[in-house]
């Protein structure tokens, strides 16, 4: 069932991708409040403990062990959204094997329209529900911190619509019978 070109596509390619547009995100919201990456690395001894209530941020300012933790959360939550995004161009890309997106419709299928708009929904009712959002541990994100995997779900998007041309292209060559599963 599962192929090495399959493995090689979705893991080697496809998951790399979410995987860099959702850590992308999730620095953005920890550098947005202070945190460089470089002031990340070894820090999560420290950042952990309940004890120390005065860690220096890349500025300079001192956190608390609650606001690192809410910062925290707010920061994997951008994680999830980012995975969430990119999962929509793998929808669109991996629809059909051949086909174009451009050459089907893009919003012609009536039940993957309904399928975005009820996990952006679902998405919004687990961020901003308050006992609910704490119970799965997930913060209320601003807008713009949905922002940062949009790029990456571009990139994808232009990827697997590459990747159908030249299938159609060469049928049979190396080109297609490495991008497709």
């Amino acid at each position: 069932m599962v192929t090495s070109q399959m493995v090689t596509l979705c893991y080697g390619q496809f998951a790399m991708v979410e995987a860099s547009g959702a850590f992308f995100a999730y620095m953005v919201v920890m550098a947005e409040n202070g945190f460089w990456p470089s002031r990340l690395l070894g820090l999560r001894e420290a950042w952990e403990s309940t004890s120390v209530n005065d860690l220096l941020d890349s500025y300079g300012q001192e956190w608390t062990f609650e606001q690192r933790h809410n910062l925290d959360l707010a920061a994997q939550t951008a994680y999830f959204i980012g995975v969430v995004i990119a999962q929509f161009a793998n929808m669109y890309g991996n629809k059909t094997t051949r086909r174009s997106v451009f050459q089907q419709g893009i919003f012609r299928n009536r039940f993957m329209i309904f399928a975005i708009l009820f996990t952006i929904a679902l998405c919004c009712f687990l961020l901003y529900v308050p006992k609910l959002n704490r119970a799965l541990n997930l913060a209320p994100n601003r807008f713009l911190w949905w922002l940062p995997a949009v790029p990456f779900f571009f990139y994808l998007f232009a990827f697997n619509e590459a990747r159908k041309f030249f299938i159609r292209k060469y049928p049979g060559r190396f080109p297609a019978r490495q991008l497709t599963y």
